[in-house]
């Protein structure tokens, strides 16, 4: 449109900046926003409000606040945002001194507010906010039960829920999410059974919640059921499977996925590849990857770290050190994974080396990090590296170490020898892992008579 000269509206830069905000592409939205100025549109308040809200959603509070404080002209979806803003960044004092400076209320302003204080939560406040509310609607009920159902507070939530005049489907939703993740399964189901009008994502949920538990066996009956399924049902059903270690059922439900023709997400290719990589069934994975998978999602640390993890079980290194130069990018959990390939293949320099290259890109490394590391210099007797690793660990980077890592150290000094340091490092364990020390006595038993 721009390269066309032809100027844009206030609601097109109002629509570009809420997708942006989805990206949370700052630079782009504040180019966005520099774009509105040459067009006219700085005092205009509809772009305005898209920039607050812009600014808000993608956390930059003090710009946001910049904008809102040079309005020449405010309305309530100007205070509305601020109050939404801060209280969706943590900054739930300055949302209710925003709020205490409004000279006129709606719904939508307390109910922000309430919203803010259950994020902080500040349930007391919220509570007394509601209670004295003169008109509720049910946006405002709603999030009082789901704010009481985010803290755990099941009964609080389910006395609103029968307080309420009206309700929806994410009225009911919240509550069947609630008691689910609450571990009370049972009353989740009588909520989800007593719900006049379910909809997709009232039975994802609930199914959703007994994978979760490990009952897939209820949750595959319920999906069967369903009467209509989408992109999220599928994922939650074949997820479930791969988590709870039922491969083969994944898969198998897969090809009915294949026929109907939906397009897959990262969350769905995530599941299959989990499948996959149990299963140690590279030709499937590959073709499901090509089957489904477009070049954006390659572009994703996710898929790319769930990749190189898959190869190395399955015995491809080769190809999991392709994918991992391949990425563009690379986090430390990518790193971590990569490394305790090269560990639990025997490639002990690589691990080294790759840990080397880590911690050269400024990356600091973590428990994971020095347990794949610790692990290569134990495959290779690499006695004084180890020792040197795991003093690092804790004397530069202050990581406790855990009862892997001292299983680890003890079998490396075991197998060289070095009996006298291996118990001293025992016994002087911190008193909470002294749970484990009958077993790292017997494993280091098992490395004496190893290197003997």
């Amino acid at each position: 449109m721009w390269e066309d000269s032809v100027l844009p509206l206030n609601f097109t830069l109002a629509s570009v900046l809420k997708s942006l905000a989805r990206l949370v592409r700052v630079r782009d939205g504040e180019a966005v926003y520099g774009l509105g100025f040459k067009c006219g549109f700085c005092f205009d308040l509809i772009v305005q409000n898209a920039v607050i809200d812009f600014f808000m959603r993608c956390g930059e509070v003090d710009l946001a606040r910049r904008v809102f404080d040079e309005m020449e002209e405010k309305d309530l979806i100007s205070w509305n945002s601020m109050i939404s803003g801060y209280g969706n960044n943590g900054r739930v004092n300055l949302a209710r001194k925003v709020f205490d400076e409004m000279l006129d209320r709606n719904v939508i302003s307390w109910t922000s507010l309430i919203q803010g204080y259950f994020k902080a939560g500040d349930i007391k406040e919220a509570k007394m906010l509601f209670d004295i509310m003169t008109t509720k609607d049910l946006a405002s009920w709603n999030v009082m039960v789901s704010g009481y159902m985010d803290v755990g507070d099941v009964d609080s939530a389910r006395s609103v829920f029968e307080a309420m005049p009206a309700r929806d489907a994410g009225t009911w939703n919240s509550m069947i999410s609630g008691f689910c993740k609450a571990g009370k399964r049972e009353v989740a189901k009588e909520f989800f059974d007593k719900m006049p009008c379910k909809n997709v994502a009232s039975w994802t949920i609930i199914i959703d919640g007994y994978v979760k538990a490990g009952d897939v066996s209820n949750g595959r009956c319920l999906f069967d059921l369903m009467p209509e399924k989408n992109l999220v049902s599928w994922s939650t059903m074949i997820g479930g499977y791969a988590r709870n270690g039922c491969p083969c059922d994944a898969l198998e439900l897969y090809k009915q996925f294949k026929k109907q023709g939906i397009k897959p997400d990262e969350t769905f290719v995530l599941g299959i590849i989990s499948a996959c990589s149990q299963l140690g069934i590279l030709d499937a994975a590959e073709s499901i990857i090509h089957d489904f998978t477009e070049p954006q999602l390659f572009s994703s640390l996710r898929i790319v770290t769930s990749l190189i993890g898959m190869y190395a079980k399955c015995g491809n290194i080769t190809k999991a050190l392709q994918v991992f130069r391949m990425a563009y990018r690379k986090d430390l959990l990518c790193y971590c994974v990569m490394i305790t390939a090269f560990a639990n293949h025997g490639m002990v320099q690589d691990a080294i080396s790759l840990f080397k290259e880590m911690q050269r890109t400024n990356m600091k490394p973590d428990g994971v990090a020095y347990l794949g590391v610790l692990t290569a210099c134990n495959h290779g007797g690499l006695v004084s590296e180890g020792w040197k690793y795991f003093k690092e660990m804790q004397e530069e980077h202050g990581i406790q170490p855990s009862e892997k890592h001292y299983a680890c150290v003890v079998d490396l000094l075991g197998r060289a020898g070095c009996l006298k340091e291996a118990f001293n490092l025992i016994r002087n364990m911190p008193i909470f892992l002294l749970q484990s020390f009958g077993v790292l006595c017997s494993q280091l038993a098992g490395s004496i008579a190893m290197s003997s």
